[in-house]
């Protein structure tokens, strides 16, 4: 028997023949027979699919298959995956199934198509809330978010939620470092990793500065005031954990003159004190004059000394205003007529003290 069908042949029925055969005792009857050759079975040849991260690069399927026909690929999850050919593009995280078929041909079955799952992770977008900086008092300044990690060109405009950062601290908060956290975004894409900033929250300047006294040579100093500049939240010198204390070196017998009235020592937690110098002005005291009344008298009676004296201790002058009844010289009155006579002390003053009021008193002068 012989065929002419070789593994070569395509499918189809091939006749098989027979020839020669002899025996002394059998004639042959020959009858021709038929090798039926069928289409090929074929496998596919499909490696599992490893998960993929959203973002990342196409990448290129290896599939195969046995009968060396070329094998479609196709996605199952067209929202997830596309192809082109052989390459795969990412289009979002989630589930992802890619079927591999093979249709065959006039020599091959069709190939059982092979599925393969995998899973498109999603991509770790880390958000940084910025450091930030402000004055105790302060409202607490808008938060700044960076992102690293968008990818395929997405931006914050692509997030399903926008994080929002947030802080403890409020205005009344003392002033330290607080921390910034970022929290609350969401998208089907992303994993948030979230990194907190600091807010410093920083001393705020408050300037003292001594008021402006005056006083009297010979006084004692009067009491010294602060006035504050700066103060938060409706707070007073009360809340300072050790106020500045003013000084001044003048004393009582310092001579008239401005004096500097200096802060001193004073802290806080949460201000920066800055210290301002003020004045004290020592001006001249004032002085009176206490001056004994003259008694009457009579022509012809003798010069008599008269009795002044000054509260600063100062010599006090006299002078008459009726040099025709009588006359002053130093502190002795000489009679020179009748009438009525007006004397006054006076006291010039000098560096420490101011001129006091002139004081006068009148006398009778009688005949004799």
């Amino acid at each position: 028997a012989a065929c002419a069908a070789t593994p070569a042949s395509p499918p189809g029925d091939y006749p098989v023949t027979l020839s020669g055969g002899s025996d002394n005792n059998y004639y042959f009857q020959r009858a021709d027979g038929v090798l039926h050759v069928a289409k090929a079975d074929q496998a596919i040849d499909s490696p599992e699919i490893p998960d993929r991260v959203y973002g990342e690069a196409p990448f290129a399927l290896t599939v195969t298959a046995s009968s060396g026909l070329p094998v479609t690929l196709t996605s199952l999850t067209p929202a997830t995956v596309s192809l082109q050919g052989n390459t795969v593009r990412i289009l979002a995280a989630g589930a992802a199934s890619i079927r591999a078929t093979q249709a065959g041909n006039g020599n091959y079955q069709a190939a059982s198509p092979v599925v393969r799952s995998f899973t498109i992770r999603q991509a770790v977008l880390t958000v940084t809330a910025r450091d930030a900086q402000r004055l105790y008092g302060q409202p607490n300044p808008a938060w700044e978010l960076t992102y690293a990690g968008f990818a395929d060109g997405d931006d914050t405009g692509d997030l399903d939620t926008l994080p929002q950062a947030a802080t403890p601290a409020t205005p009344a908060s003392p002033a330290g470092p607080y921390a910034i956290v970022p929290s609350g975004g969401s998208d089907d894409h992303y994993a948030f990793d979230y990194v907190p900033g600091v807010l410093t929250v920083g001393k705020a300047p408050l300037t003292a500065t001594a008021e402006d006294k005056q006083r009297a040579f010979g006084e004692s100093n009067p009491p010294f005031t602060i006035a504050y500049d700066g103060f938060a939240l409706g707070e007073d010198s009360a809340v300072l954990d050790a106020p500045p204390v003013a000084a001044c070196a003048a004393t009582p017998d310092s001579p008239p003159g401005t004096y500097p009235i200096t802060l001193d020592g004073g802290h806080d937690n949460n201000y920066d004190l800055l210290l301002g110098e003020g004045t004290l002005t020592v001006g001249l005291s004032p002085q009176t004059i206490a001056f004994d009344q003259p008694a009457d008298v009579t022509y012809g009676d003798p010069p008599f000394v008269l009795s002044a004296t000054a509260s600063s201790n100062l010599p006090v002058a006299f002078t008459s205003l009726d040099e025709a009844v009588a006359t002053v010289a130093g502190n002795t009155v000489t009679i020179v007529g009748a009438g009525t006579a007006t004397l006054r002390a006076t006291q010039a003053g000098d560096a420490s003290y101011a001129p006091a009021t002139p004081v006068e008193r009148s006398f009778q002068v009688h005949k004799r």
